[in-house]
């Protein structure tokens, strides 16, 4: 007795351990599987204790069959957690009711005897269970956890089937308790096992992604060991192109670091080691790179704590602010050049914000033409500009809709005055605001504004532009020329400004001195007439030659004088790129005519080859078969042949093609004078998908004729034409033989020949048909 409640009581612990132990893990990894175990190892522990009740404690034996029932369920959770963690997802409800349906099976046997029925129904499903994650493990998951489990699991199946064979066995419940006892502890130990395994294999491939990412970022990613004296031991290679350090150079060195940083940084770093200094996680460092210039880095790290519990080694990302200064900077720069522009523009200009429609900023020509010099409008309200209600509201509706709005506006002293008011809606911080323009409608002031708004308008335009434009007036000087002209020819727009362009930008080309009689632009100009698109050469400040695309058009002012627009774009790059096109083009039109000479040499080797091999058979069928063999190769070789002779490398005309084919198979055919060969073949052009195809019909079809036709005593006709028939090509041959005597079954044979001919027609999806007229017809069209 006391030796049994031991071996129960060491059941209970280790089931109670291995569910608390599941747990755990659990509230760290956050693992389904995990769940299932802790539950089922724990459904275990109370089965047992059901179980050790029914058999120390008198009147307690119904505890049994509670027990029994307990352990069902467990092993239902142990089942689904290995199942989940083999394949990642909860078994199906089908497939547990099956099983569960099936090891009632047993119940139904004993069915006479309750007791007994449920302990069957027990110890067989539990043993099934046991039994197949055990094998699915072992055959499934690898590594050593996997084996083990799935070794105690299987034998744990065996052994409870086993156990309802010899449930009557005193000596034997005993034994069976301490394998469970076993068996317990070495599936526990297998399942951990087998679950960091698995953690371990997770974390292998997390990390590599991680490395993968920071060897890909643009910021530069360390770590920092503290201990004993801070080094790095670790960077991205994105410090080579931040600070010209190598990540070997960095690595291999551990003084690298207190090069990079100052020393009050390194000092830092030895406080932080010791638990001693204020931990930033996020503050602004300067890392002096290789060449010694000293660059400003946005630092984001964290520490990482050893068993002490102090820092034992940071890691972080170092961000380049360069860029973000300067941007920084820049747009410091605009907000006052913006700020400048709005206060010192002569354009009438204001800022209401739409909530209060309150006036919070004009400039000096609003302030000025509303009588505001001193004070300025800003804290009035918009209301006040306008005579009417009805003007105001009628504003407030053209501002919805963005459109200009023309009223009467009054003055402090009374007198009113007509504008033209424009308004566009921004937003910023979370509030609405009105940009508005005021247009005096008086009409001097108005037709000056708006010739000057023309003005500036075009002068924008053109400067815009990134092609150069150059204004010449009738006598040749340059009166207008923009910044990319300016650039692209090396001078300063003023430098260019009521000079003759002909003695400065346009007085000679490739071939040297250009005269004036002979100037194109001059020339043009004088007769009126435009250039477009033509290549010349403009002559930059340095006296180089600058290739341009040019266009040229001329016009009339007002006066009635001739003026010219010159407009043109540096080509220099697109030459160099044609120019390197043009080479690579002929190199490969070398490679590729070397190539057909080479592949047409080989297909002659490979023939001559065959017939040295022919000449030593005796006649017999294997020396026809590589006669004719010989006879397609070099057909094949033709197409190369020709491809070379023509310099073309992808288009045949099939008249020269087909007619030399056809001539050298007549040629090589035994018996030629006895064989009357006529072509009607037209010349059209056939790509190299077409032209070996049609060759090999024609060497099959001729071959054939030769073999079968027999027309004694007459001569054997051949006719061969080719041509085009709307979007179809169409080759037929003919012959003046017997013919075919089953031409029905004819296109159900499987001899090679008419394999080879199926095949190509295919090839060339296309349709053949075979016809008797005096003699056999072979029709091929395709398109």
């Amino acid at each position: 007795m006391i030796s049994a409640l031991n071996d129960s009581l060491t059941l209970i612990l280790a089931a109670m351990t291995l569910s608390f132990t599941f747990l755990f893990i659990y509230y760290t990894e956050k693992m389904q599987y995990l769940v299932l175990w802790s539950i089922g190892w724990g459904l275990s522990a109370l089965a047992i204790v059901f179980y050790s009740l029914s058999i120390m404690v008198p009147g307690m034996e119904r505890y049994e069959m509670a027990s029994l029932v307990i352990n069902y369920v467990s092993s239902v959770f142990i089942g689904m957690g290995i199942y989940h963690f083999i394949y990642g997802r909860l078994p199906s409800t089908l497939l547990l009711t099956a099983l569960i349906f099936l090891t009632f099976i047993p119940g139904g046997i004993y069915r006479s005897n309750p007791e007994l029925a449920a302990m069957a129904v027990v110890y067989i499903f539990g043993g099934t269970v046991f039994l197949l994650c055990g094998l699915a493990l072992i055959k499934n998951v690898k590594g050593i956890g996997s084996k083990v489990a799935g070794t105690s699991f299987t034998v744990w199946g065996v052994i409870l089937i086993l156990n309802l064979m010899f449930r009557n066995s005193s000596e034997l419940a005993a034994e069976f308790i301490q394998l469970n006892v076993l068996l317990t502890m070495v599936s526990a130990l297998g399942i951990l096992l087998m679950h960091f395994e698995k953690m371990r294999l997770e974390l292998a491939g997390t990390t590599l992604l991680l490395r993968e990412l920071t060897e890909s970022s643009k910021d530069i990613v360390f770590s920092i060991r503290l201990k004993p004296e801070p080094y790095i031991d670790y960077i991205s290679r994105s410090a080579t192109k931040l600070l010209g350090y190598s990540p070997e150079e960095i690595l291999q060195d551990k003084g690298s670091l207190s090069r990079m940083i100052n020393g009050e940084r390194m000092a830092n770093l030895r406080l932080i080691s010791e638990d001693r200094a204020v931990k930033q996680l996020q503050d602004i460092a300067e890392l002096t790179a290789k060449n010694g210039k000293v660059m400003k880095f946005d630092i984001n790290q964290t520490l990482i704590y050893g068993m002490d519990g102090k820092p034992e080694s940071m890691i972080g990302i170092a961000r380049d602010m360069t860029d973000r200064e300067l941007e920084f900077n820049r747009l410091a720069l605009e907000k006052s050049w913006y700020e400048l522009i709005f206060k010192s523009s002569n354009i009438m200009t204001m800022l209401v914000q739409m909530q209060t429609m309150t006036i919070i900023e004009s400039n000096i020509a609003l302030n000025s033409f509303y009588c505001f010099p001193k004070e300025g409008m800003r804290g009035h309200h918009i209301r006040e500009l306008f005579l009417s209600d009805d003007d105001y509201l009628d504003f407030l509706a053209s501002t919805n809709e963005g459109l200009p709005f023309q009223c009467r506006n009054k003055l402090p002293d009374g007198t009113q005055v007509h504008v033209t008011m424009h308004s566009s809606m921004l937003s910023y911080d979370g509030k609405d605001y009105t940009f508005i323009t005021v247009l005096d409608n008086t009409s001097e002031n108005y037709l000056a504004h708006e010739l000057s708004s023309i003005k500036n308008l075009h002068r924008s335009i053109l400067e815009s532009l990134n092609e150069g434009v150059i204004g010449i007036n009738s006598d040749g000087v340059i009166f207008f020329i923009n910044n990319s002209a300016a650039q692209v020819l090396g001078y300063e727009t003023d430098e260019l400004l009521y000079r003759c362009h002909h003695e400065t930008i346009h007085y000679r080309d490739e071939s040297g001195e250009i005269p004036e009689s002979e100037c194109a632009i001059l020339n043009s100009l004088k007769s009126g007439g435009n250039i477009r698109n033509k290549r010349e050469f403009l002559v930059h400040k340095d006296g180089g030659l600058i290739p341009v695309l040019l266009n040229f058009s001329t016009m009339r002012s007002e006066e009635n004088r001739k003026r010219g627009v010159l407009i043109f774009r540096d080509i220099t790059e697109e030459l160099n790129s044609e120019e390197m096109i043009l080479t690579s083009l002929e190199e490969n039109k070398t490679l590729l005519k070397e190539l057909h000479h080479r592949v047409k040499n080989n297909f002659q080797m490979i023939c001559s080859l065959l017939a040295l091999h022919a000449e030593d058979l005796p006649e017999s069928a294997e020396k026809e078969f590589l006669n004719e063999s010989i006879l397609k190769i070099l057909s094949m070789a033709l197409t190369h042949e020709l491809l070379f002779e023509t310099n073309s490398f992808s288009r045949l005309g099939s008249k020269s093609y087909l007619e030399r084919m056809i001539s050298h198979l007549q040629r090589a055919s035994n018996g030629a004078d006895n064989i009357i060969v006529t072509t009607d073949i037209a010349d059209i052009d056939l790509t190299l998908d077409e032209a070996v195809p049609c060759a090999l019909v024609i060497n099959e079809l001729f071959t054939n004729s030769l073999k079968y036709a027999s027309p004694e005593p007459e001569k054997l006709k051949i006719h061969i034409s080719f041509r085009q028939d709307g979007e179809e090509k169409v080759l037929v041959l003919s012959d003046n033989g017997q013919g075919l005597k089953d031409i029905e079954s004819f296109g159900s044979k499987s001899s090679y020949g008419h394999l080879i001919i199926k095949s190509l027609t295919r090839q060339l999806k296309g349709n053949i048909s075979f016809e008797n007229r005096n003699g056999l017809t072979v029709t091929l069209r395709y398109k």
